[in-house]
């Protein structure tokens, strides 16, 4: 994760954190926090941190006059919310990649939504507890507009902190910002929403997603309340975003694998990756990682399952050429390698199958080629390893 301010049109420096993730990746998303609760408040945090280590980097700051932004709480209006969110996808843009995914909590939803309508680059957008209208803030601050009216000011608490509504707030937020537009959005739409929500009522989904036009999805938050304050359903809440968000934005890593000349096999990793290593074998290109459970990422294949992959795959092309020059009715051939340690060895068992009318006899000198295919040999016999630094 890194610190960072970027500059929005008003000249105003926003606090930012950038949740990278560990895997390559060229997908960018914007997390757009609740009404004056900031980019650290727990549901931010949790679900940039579970879309970072999915594959997504996700952009989460401080709107204006919030947290460790620039500018007072009284400049801190819907509408500049809905700028500081295009500001920030110029700034991923300018800096990094357009980000295709916009991710809005309570307000920050209808926010992500309004701004979403102007940025090309967002793809899919999903909101989680979100009002269906700005004006929607006025009711759960318990503030009326002929009481801000009257005195100019309205000063209120809200999750123990202290808000100055003014008129300027109040006509702002009271403004048609989503209403017809919606209809206008063109972008994959997950509205999420707990029907226990206490904050804002579950009925705000339904209007959300009559507005939308398809594609749109509706998840419940079961359980779970506004603010998400439980790690378990934030997490919750990321995975589903994940994997909706993948049918629309196709995260795709990108690899850098090393060089390899015909009958080269070449293998690199950073260290900043742990142990996921990119092998070139002649231009046939995979991964190989360890488990997460030792540290890895799960990525691919072990270097022992490699190895074990290459006595399977020997075995069956052993099988395909000999059976085919042999004519024998054989329709399918698997091999099923495991291994084990006996006395300190590492020993390799291989369960082979193969389909087909065949004689006893056919069968037994099948089992007979097995044990000369190449890896087999290799295994059985030994290597010598020759190594040097280059």
């Amino acid at each position: 994760m890194s610190k960072l301010t970027f500059t929005n049109r008003n000249g105003h420096k926003l606090a930012a954190n950038l949740h990278q993730s560990h895997r390559p990746s060229d997908t960018y998303a914007i997390f757009a926090h609740c009404f004056t609760c900031g980019q650290n408040v727990n549901a931010a945090v949790n679900i940039a941190n579970q879309l970072a280590s999915e594959g997504i980097n996700v952009l989460r700051f401080d709107f204006t006059g919030i947290g460790a932004s620039d500018g007072a709480v009284e400049d801190a209006y819907f509408s500049s919310n809905i700028q500081d969110l295009i500001d920030a996808a110029k700034f991923l843009s300018d800096n990094y990649i357009a980000p295709s995914l916009m991710i809005g909590h309570s307000l920050g939803g209808t926010a992500a939504l309004a701004a979403s309508l102007e940025l090309p680059s967002i793809k899919a957008v999903a909101t989680i507890g979100a009002p269906a209208d700005s004006g929607h803030i006025l009711k759960t601050l318990g503030t009326s507009k002929l009481a801000v009216a009257q005195k100019g000011t309205h000063k209120i608490k809200f999750y123990g902190n202290d808000i100055t509504v003014n008129q300027q707030f109040v006509d702002d937020v009271s403004a048609e910002h989503l209403a017809d537009r919606l209809g206008k959005l063109n972008k994959a739409l997950l509205v999420m929403h707990s029907p226990v929500d206490e904050i804002v009522s579950i009925d705000n989904a339904g209007l959300l997603f009559q507005m939308a036009n398809h594609p749109k999805s509706f998840i419940s938050l079961n359980k779970a309340d506004h603010l998400l304050s439980k790690k378990a359903d934030a997490k919750y809440a990321a995975g589903i975003i994940y994997d909706w968000a993948c049918a629309y934005i196709k995260p795709k890593p990108d690899y850098k694998y090393p060089r390899a000349k015909a009958g080269q096999v070449s293998a690199a990793l950073d260290m900043e990756d742990t142990y996921l290593t990119r092998i070139n074998m002649g231009g046939h290109k995979i991964l190989a990682d360890e488990p997460k459970s030792i540290g890895g990422t799960d990525l691919g294949a072990t270097p022992s399952q490699l190895l074990e992959a290459a006595l399977a795959s020997c075995t069956t092309i052993t099988l395909s050429m000999y059976t085919t020059r042999k004519k024998w009715p054989v329709t399918h051939i698997d091999c099923v390698v495991t291994t084990e340690k006996i006395d300190g060895k590492k020993v390799f068992n291989r369960a082979i199958s193969v389909q087909g009318d065949l004689t006893d006899e056919q069968k037994q000198r099948i089992l007979a080629i097995a044990n000369k295919c190449p890896i087999h040999k290799t295994l059985a016999q030994g290597s010598v390893v020759n190594s040097f630094l280059v």
